[in-house]
């Protein structure tokens, strides 16, 4: 699950508010001047950052080179290239395979920006090396690596109270304080395995984190898409409210089109809504759209699409249909790492085990349901499975 803040090049602009509040504090050396403080620098990142979303990474570079030409030592460029790695992670976030280059990339942020920062007060070292630590915090977050994920987002989230000291009604820092509030709460809750590290947590707030990020979403300078992805995300699979997480999801959608991974989440929102048909007409719709384009869209996307789209036809009775869109499910799974072991293989593989026990093709059924019974995930379906296979084999 993604769990802190700071997960997209649009959260180095919400720690420039927190540059306003440096240069306020005395020094003994000169400071570096800013580039990230820089109108013509943030109008040309918003548009890079809309590119980023959208999946289209190249154009962003594009829009960035100028300033990376004329500023080839500055930290942000260790960061910029730490996120082109985080999209290639998050739209499937099973696979392990680019962690080590993530964390590569966010190490040298680091530590061009300590350089830079023993050498005087540099406010856009100071940014960029924040924004390196929630992004390492979130990722260590995903791979269950508790105790360097809170302590990384420790150090990250001082600087974001630093800010509220001085200027508490930014939208952008109730962005970051927004994320603290509400996951402090939910891990506390709903993670025993971190309540040895709970003293590293500030107690937290739910709601008053809920309250915080729609703040955010309403006034946030550069931090609207985030917190709109946040609520969306926090409503859809941790409060379960899959109505509001509709609306969220939907603006999403949007403004990025050829982001799949919202698509996904969207129609995952639909489905668990019981908007069936919403949720049909959009994969078809995201389907055909990579269709058109004579692409594929990535395998993580196909994957979850077909199961989808198979899971509900079985639901409708089609079961002749459901098993063409599962076998591709399956199929493309197989493709993927980790192998066996992806969780939406592991549901294809049951609900195809599924189909052909029900007409009854025992020896077929038998097949699949031990694809899903032989996985160590601790997963339901493969409870479900190893009792189907004691009951009927």
């Amino acid at each position: 699950q993604q769990v802190f803040s700071t997960c997209s090049v649009e959260t180095i602009m919400k720690i420039l508010r927190f540059a306003i509040f440096l240069m306020l504090l005395p020094t003994a050396s000169p400071a570096q001047e800013s580039l990230l403080l820089n109108e013509a620098f943030i109008d040309d990142a918003q548009q890079a950052v809309d590119s980023v979303y959208n999946l289209n990474y190249e154009a962003s570079l594009k829009i960035m080179q100028p300033w990376r030409d004329d500023h080839p030592d500055h930290p942000v460029w260790a960061f910029w290239s730490a996120l082109e790695i985080w999209w290639k992670i998050l739209p499937d976030i099973e696979n392990t395979e680019h962690d080590k280059a993530f964390y590569d990339a966010l190490d040298e942020a680091k530590r061009i920006s300590k350089e830079r920062l023993q050498k005087q007060k540099d406010i856009d070292a100071l940014i960029v090396k924040s924004m390196s630590y929630g992004f390492s915090a979130r990722h260590l977050s995903n791979r269950g690596s508790w105790y360097r994920s809170i302590r990384d987002a420790r150090t990250a989230m001082g600087y974001v109270s630093d800010i509220e000291n001085m200027l508490p009604d930014l939208g952008d820092i109730q962005f970051g304080l927004g994320i603290s509030q509400y996951f402090s709460a939910f891990l506390r809750e709903h993670y025993p395995i971190i309540r040895p590290f709970a003293w590293m947590l500030p107690r937290g707030d739910r709601g008053d984190g809920l309250e915080r990020l729609n703040i955010a979403a309403d006034n946030s300078t550069f931090l609207v898409p985030e917190a709109t992805f946040f609520l969306g995300h926090i409503y859809l699979h941790y409060e379960q409210n899959f109505t509001d997480a509709l609306d969220y999801l939907q603006e999403l959608t949007r403004r990025y089109p050829n982001n799949g991974y919202y698509h996904r989440l969207l129609i995952r929102s639909y489905d668990n809504n019981n908007n069936r048909r919403a949720a049909m007409k959009l994969i078809n719709q995201t389907l055909n759209k990579w269709d058109d384009k004579n692409s594929a869209p990535d395998l993580a996307l196909k994957e979850e699409l077909h199961l989808l789209r198979g899971r509900i036809l079985k639901l409708q009775g089609r079961e002749d249909q459901a098993l063409e869109d599962l076998l591709i499910a399956y199929r493309t799974g197989e493709t993927m790492k980790p192998e066996g072991e992806r969780q939406n293989f592991i549901r294809a593989s049951y609900y195809i085990g599924n189909i052909y026990l029900a007409w009854g093709e025992r020896k077929t059924a038998e097949y699949f349901l031990k694809k899903v019974a032989a996985s160590d995930l601790d997963f339901g379906y493969v409870d479900s499975a190893k009792s189907l296979l004691r009951r009927e084999f």
